[in-house]
């Protein structure tokens, strides 16, 4: 009975060590993936803060761009309207002149 008992013990006592072994290297396996998800996980932030100021200076270009179209358009426009009111001015100042020498021919002829 003693010898079983020891046999008995001696089985627990690997089955115990077995999965603390176990559990051991499942904690070894979890802790190296979630260090190497980390280490990607920092590698991809250091890109980012990278990339963000290569982001930030291409916003800040195209944003120019947009404004200077913008403002070209508007301008473009500005000076149609003057173009356009110049021409107007250009055209009643014709006729007014047209008119009155017509006036003035009537009124010699006379």
């Amino acid at each position: 009975a003693g010898k079983s008992r020891r046999l008995v013990a001696r089985m627990f006592a690997r089955s115990v060590y077995k999965i603390s072994e176990m559990s051991f290297m499942a904690w070894r396996g979890h802790t190296k993936v979630k260090g190497e998800e980390r280490r990607v996980a920092m590698r991809r932030v250091a890109k980012r803060l990278g990339n963000f100021q290569l982001y930030r200076s291409f916003n800040a270009w195209r944003s120019s761009v947009l404004e200077r179209r913008r403002l070209r358009v508007a301008a473009r426009r500005v000076i149609a309207r003057v173009s356009a009111g110049g021409t107007a001015r250009a055209f009643i100042t014709w006729r007014d002149v047209t008119v009155d020498g017509k006036r003035s021919r009537v009124v010699v002829g006379r």
